[in-house]
């Protein structure tokens, strides 16, 4: 993920949401402030398919985060997406906050 080339980079981020593990956390965080759009992008999917051991969704709560606080139409948009697909039974009540 810390790679010059654009394409290592894109390939690593989704290998990290494909794998689905909780450990790829700091990988997706690192990811999202990277300069090219469409790693931030993949990086936000990445966190919608992450799980904990237990099975639960572990990139659920970031998600929430970038939903409430990005000003960023686009990502936002992504950040909802992943969050629906995530199936987090949590996050509904924190997306209906004022």
């Amino acid at each position: 993920l810390s790679s010059a080339d654009r394409e290592t980079r894109l390939t690593a981020i989704e290998a990290v949401g494909e794998v689905a593990s909780h450990l790829g956390m700091d990988a997706v965080q690192f990811a999202l402030a990277d300069e090219e759009r469409e790693i931030q992008l993949s990086a936000v999917r990445a966190l919608g398919r992450l799980r904990s051991a237990d099975g639960r969704a572990a990139g659920a709560d970031r998600l929430v985060e970038l939903v409430g606080e990005s000003n960023d139409p686009e990502l936002t948009a992504m950040a909802a997406r992943a969050l629906g697909e995530a199936g987090d039974p949590r996050a509904l009540p924190r997306l209906m906050e004022p």
